[in-house]
């Protein structure tokens, strides 16, 4: 099995253990991150996704380690596919040092002519202060600091241990860059979501990564309504062993919606499948039908998940 080693840098205290211990648990994890000691040296631990083995790094923060790292960059940062930095974006006055050790760290990648994703974590990004002005406008200067970095591949993300759903997005779109062909699925799911008025469609591995997702223009509110319903959702499917499991809920704007999660295997490896349709009141047919139509794509899934494979 290929192996990809990802890794997680930034300062002490900015939160790449919590975000981790997030990713791993998706249930339950805040009581755990409230236990996080600080990370002593590297911390490493190993997961499947899809077909590939990846090898996660989590580098401790402490300025005594970030030195050791920086001394010997070979030894720590070789080898890396897919890089995560961290900022503390409610610590405005260690900006200036997280500037730096990223500087540190890009140097050596340049270097190397290494041309790696990267996706840079503005964290703490609370749901409490996201419309903070001020906030905003320090999140807007940090990226324009990173962005001198043309040759990079370099994304931004604002999440926070409060809304798991930035931070899966911000894992699954890093893992994404680690497979030629999955644009193919978020492609095939945009035809097919305005092909069935679908508002959310989602394939998710079984360890809680999106392998591919669309949806329509949705409000923040109402993305992470979902996603946490779909969590819920997810803990009756798997407590009942179900395949499948229906449910319906009011999006912001008092119009209601029809959600599915079931469970398929495709190219043998097995994911859960979740669909969000907007319910016509005086049309609940052509809801019902074009759920049912879906059941007829299924095929076509597995056909791209297996090139995604290759």
């Amino acid at each position: 099995m290929p192996k990809k080693s990802i890794k997680f840098l930034g300062l002490d205290f900015a939160g790449k253990t919590s975000i981790i211990t997030a990713i791993k648990e998706k249930f339950g994890y805040i009581e755990k991150v409230k236990e996080i000691k600080p990370t002593r040296l590297i911390e490493r631990e190993e997961f499947q996704f899809l077909n590939l083995e990846i090898i996660s790094h989590d580098f401790g923060g402490q300025v005594q380690y970030r030195d050791d790292y920086l001394k010997y960059p070979h030894r720590y940062l070789a080898n890396t596919d897919l890089l995560f930095y961290l900022i503390d974006c409610q610590d405005p006055e260690r900006y200036g040092e997280s500037l730096d050790y990223f500087d540190k760290v890009m140097e050596y990648f340049k270097e190397q002519r290494e041309n790696i994703p990267i996706m840079v974590l503005l964290h703490k990004f609370d749901p409490e202060i996201k419309e903070n002005r001020e906030l905003n406008k320090r999140a807007m200067v940090l990226k324009q600091n990173l962005l001198k970095y043309k040759e990079f591949q370099i994304y931004f993300f604002e999440t926070s241990i409060y809304d798991i759903k930035s931070i899966m997005d911000a894992f699954s779109t890093g893992l994404s860059f680690l497979f030629e062909n999955i644009e193919m699925l978020y492609s095939y799911f945009e035809d097919i979501s305005k092909r069935y008025n679908i508002l959310f469609i989602s394939l998710i591995d079984s360890t809680g990564i999106t392998v591919g997702e669309y949806y329509s223009a949705l409000r923040l509110i109402d993305k992470l309504k979902i996603y946490n319903l779909y969590l819920e959702v997810l803990k009756k499917v798997k407590m009942e062993n179900k395949e499948k499991y229906e449910f319906s809920d009011i999006l912001s704007n008092g119009k209601r919606f029809s959600g599915v999660i079931e469970v398929l295997n495709l190219s043998n490896f097995d994911f859960y499948l979740l669909i969000i349709i907007e319910e016509e009141k005086e049309n609940l047919e052509k809801t019902i039908s074009a759920l049912d139509a879906i059941e007829a794509e299924k095929d076509k899934m597995e056909v791209i998940i297996s090139q995604i494979l290759t």
